[in-house]
């Protein structure tokens, strides 16, 4: 992209969002005295303004359906378009892709003043939201192979000289409210899991969210303390040794070779490297 045109992209997204009184402001402003300017019909330049701005705001509430459906089938269709043209208004895109937009939504949930009502009675929205955004990620993160020859190093060196390597998009979150199930109960390819998910939003049980991509598609699983941690700790580049140490402290039958098996079969797991 030239430097002109991303400076002309940006000025019409600041245009955008000023307001009506602002925006009549500048076109009176802009008009200079031989009336050549762009701006030099007021009223016509106003009109092309708001038609921007509404299809800005459309296409910016079908981005954000496309990230959050859970949230918004929680919150009811009217609630979360509010909500999603007020976002748009207060935490305006930056980037051209409106796929990479909307991970702040989770924070402002809590800052509208609107919402507060609400959520009273549904405080488990934004960690839904975090974990919808996480599930988004997941599918957009850069892709990540399993490398097979790397699982001999398991066998060969000292667990304190490895790291695991994990799938794209891995991430972990850990919530007061049954979040996994009330994700889960809201897409429509877990319709097996319904059943289960309606007995956990029933018992209303904290539960610790592990999302991960399999293949090009992200996926969404309960996770017990100790697995979680030691996916935290990989995450972060700590050893195997200390990853699985942490574990140990939380749950000391934790079978770690089983888990290896199993993350290996579902993708979660693509290898081990050595630690730089």
């Amino acid at each position: 992209m030239s430097a002109t045109l991303a400076k002309q992209q940006t000025a019409l997204l600041d245009l955008l969002h000023l307001k009506t009184t602002d925006l009549i402001a500048l076109c009176a402003e802009s008009m200079p005295a031989n009336g050549q300017f762009c701006f030099k019909n007021p009223a016509f330049a106003l009109r092309g303004l708001r038609a921007y701005r509404a299809n800005a705001q459309a296409l910016c509430v079908t981005a954000l359906q496309s990230c959050f459906p859970a949230l918004q089938q929680l919150m009811g269709e009217e609630n979360f378009s509010h909500l999603a043209r007020d976002f748009w208004q207060a935490r305006p895109p930056v980037r051209g892709d409106l796929a990479q937009w909307g991970n702040e939504l989770p924070a402002y949930l809590i800052q509208v003043p609107q919402l507060q009502e609400m959520l009273l009675d549904h405080a488990y929205l934004p960690d839904v939201a975090k974990l919808e955004w996480a599930l988004h990620t997941a599918a957009t993160a850069s892709d990540a192979a399993l490398v097979v020859q790397s699982f001999q190093l398991l066998a060969s060196h000292d667990p304190r000289q490895l790291r695991l390597l994990l799938s794209s998009g891995c991430a972990v979150l850990s919530s007061e409210y049954p979040v996994v199930a009330l994700v889960q109960l809201h897409d429509e390819r877990a319709t097996a899991a319904h059943e289960l998910a309606r007995q956990s939003i029933a018992d209303a049980e904290p539960q610790t969210a592990l999302v991960w991509r399999q293949g090009f598609r992200p996926m969404l699983a309960e996770v017990d303390a100790a697995s979680a941690t030691l996916i935290e700790a990989s995450l972060q580049g700590e050893s195997l040794a200390d990853a699985l140490d942490a574990a140990l402290s939380l749950r000391p039958d934790f079978d770690f070779n089983t888990w290896l098996s199993e993350s290996a079969q579902k993708g979660l797991l693509l290898g081990a490297a050595l630690l730089a």
